[in-house]
């Protein structure tokens, strides 16, 4: 499990009391240890971001029409993303309708960056642990938080 913490665009992610990565919701890349990540867009109304090492995507993420809510590709395996509770800032991450994992800011109505706790399966690396964290991130930047 990792822990995020920081301010509106702009979080450290933290495992085993050290920073791994920090990450920009406007920046559109991240380096974890000595690997660079670029994220893409792909499309306008229905977004798929993509996270990319060189040539290879690792993880991707497809919106879901009118919800906050994406299809996750990681390793030929499908996940659902989707907000939960009031003003949407916690996330579950569900595996065939089973949760697997959650991403829940322990201050949602003040601050949801300042301590966020993200608790996603060990078969999701490091990377796309934090690319999901950089959406989320993106989500609540955009409901004015």
């Amino acid at each position: 499990m990792i822990t995020a913490n920081g301010k509106r665009g702009k979080v450290d992610l933290i495992a085993d009391r050290k920073v791994i990565a920090s990450l920009q919701d406007n920046k559109f890349s991240f380096e974890l240890g000595e690997r660079t990540f670029t994220i893409k867009r792909e499309g306008h109304l229905l977004p798929t971001y993509q996270l990319w090492s060189g040539d290879n995507v690792i993880v991707s993420a497809k919106q879901v029409p009118l919800l906050k809510r994406y299809s996750v590709t990681y390793a030929g395996q499908e996940w659902t993303l989707k907000a939960i509770g009031f003003m949407e800032k916690k996330f579950r991450l569900y595996r065939n309708g089973e949760q697997v994992g959650s991403v829940t800011p322990t201050h949602p109505f003040l601050n949801p960056y300042k301590e966020v706790v993200i608790d996603l399966p060990n078969e999701l690396p490091l990377e796309a642990q934090a690319f999901l964290m950089w959406r989320i991130m993106g989500l609540w930047g955009e409901t004015g938080d």
